[in-house]
């Protein structure tokens, strides 16, 4: 066979496997250089930031419904901008929140190997985190201001 012919053989059968990758989905198991308990520590540490961002969702939400409640059952409230920008503060943070998990989900699909998206991620938590934080002190304000009127 010539040296040619070799090298066409060896480029098709080449594509052929990176084809065939393509199609297969990631398996868990094949975290490529990692040992057993990096595996571990990784699965473990995603779970974790998965359960803080389900709490996060929790806990916005249920904020949400709060300032709803304060908004229907009680007319005559002082400092109504403080409760409107933590009601937009826990949408959001709800929404990021959301969007973290589906973005962990991805990261175990890949096994978190590096992609474009990380960014996304590193900014995107801490930008959730604090909008929550935003948010929680904001609702306070607006309790203690309601809460120090005279009846």
């Amino acid at each position: 066979m010539s040296q040619e012919r070799r090298g066409r053989v060896a480029r098709t059968e080449t594509q052929e496997v990176e084809q065939e990758s393509r199609f297969k989905k990631p398996v868990i198991a094949s975290t490529q250089g990692l040992s057993k308990e990096e595996r571990t520590a990784f699965l473990d540490g995603t779970k974790l930031f998965h359960d803080t961002f389900k709490h996060l969702t929790t806990l916005s939400t249920g904020s949400v419904l709060l300032i709803l409640t304060f908004y229907e059952k009680f007319r005559a409230l002082q400092g109504r901008a403080f409760a409107a920008s933590a009601l937009v503060g826990f949408i959001l943070s709800t929404l990021g929140s959301v969007a973290m998990m589906m973005f962990l989900a991805k990261d175990l699909a890949v096994m978190g190997k590096p992609t474009p998206y990380d960014l996304f991620f590193r900014y995107g938590s801490r930008a959730t985190a604090a909008v929550f934080v935003l948010s929680v002190l904001l609702l306070s304000i607006f309790a203690v201001v309601n809460l120090s009127l005279p009846s």
